[in-house]
């Protein structure tokens, strides 16, 4: 479910843009994103960061659902009542238990990262957009009450922590995406007295290569550019945007000229049949005519 939830969230977010988050997936042996899950691109990072986010919110709700797992009601789930809540608020511990679904989370998803064979750089940039999304639950999470009382009074309510929807988290992560940055791992290697050999890794700026600060940590990071999404690459898992819908007055990702890449674009028009005129007769349908219209759509050449 996390990860059908990701995919359909990352569709969403992109829908408009060259990059929209195609499904890779063929059989169970395929990658959800296929190549684009390795790349270490900043859509790398935004994959990793929605997937890791939504595992975590799958896993939180689970246990306001009352997941064995994370014994409701003992100290492994103990939501800090809010201090801005009134006096008198019956305060839920037994909410969605963010905490605990982030740890077990990064151990799950940390763990396969570590495991898996890849170059320190992609590791580290993997780990840090993984805590990201992680994170952005954390920090997009709201306080939903419930009221009790006479005639909605409200007069007494039970409060508790609630995840925020996928749809919040995405924007979160989108912005985060929008603003993404680029930077250079420099993996130094050291020999003990032992005879072991340590990696130790600098966070520098790709441009000056000077060692420079950890940037916050619901940030998203990428280390490799983005391949030209414009034309297909089989071999890149790249469909090429011919045959996209564009908008020809928008100056967003969806206008036509960024969309089609400067190749131009032609229009489609068709007939639909749609309800129309309609009215309110008393008492109490709604009566409608049946209009055909024609609809204009612009495609990529």
């Amino acid at each position: 479910m996390a990860s059908k939830n990701a995919l359909q969230e990352c569709q969403s977010q992109f829908h408009n843009a060259a990059w929209n988050c195609t499904d890779f997936q063929k059989s169970r042996k395929d990658t959800i994103y296929g190549r684009h899950a390795k790349a270490g691109t900043k859509e790398t990072a935004f994959i990793t960061a929605i997937t890791s986010a939504a595992l975590v919110r799958e896993l939180a709700m689970g246990c306001r659902r009352n997941l064995a797992a994370c014994k409701c009601g003992s100290n492994t789930n103990v939501n800090p009542q809010p201090s801005r809540l009134p006096p008198g608020t019956e305060w839920d511990r037994c909410g969605d238990n963010i905490a605990y679904a982030k740890t077990f989370a990064e151990e799950f998803v940390d763990i396969a990262e570590m495991e898996a064979r890849q170059e320190i750089a992609k590791l580290k940039m993997n780990l840090h957009n993984s805590d990201a999304g992680r994170n952005t639950v954390e920090r997009t999470k709201k306080v939903t009450c419930k009221c009790h009382g006479m005639s909605g009074s409200c007069n007494q309510k039970t409060c508790w922590h609630d995840v925020a929807d996928i749809k919040t988290i995405g924007n979160f992560l989108k912005e985060k995406y929008d603003f993404s940055q680029k930077i250079k791992l420099s993996v130094k290697k050291r020999h003990t007295d032992g005879g072991h050999i340590l990696e130790q890794v600098e966070l520098k700026d790709p441009n000056t290569r000077e060692k420079r600060k950890v940037p916050p940590d619901d940030d998203l990071w990428w280390i490799q550019k983005s391949p030209n999404f414009c034309k297909p690459d089989r071999k890149k898992n790249i469909l090429g945007t011919s045959e996209r819908e564009c908008d020809p007055t928008s100056d967003g990702e969806d206008s036509c000229k960024k969309m089609c890449c400067g190749r131009g674009y032609f229009k489609e028009q068709f007939k639909v049949k749609e309800e129309c005129n309609c009215e309110f007769k008393w008492c109490c349908q709604i009566e409608c005519e049946v209009c055909e219209v024609t609809k204009k759509i612009y495609k990529c050449k």
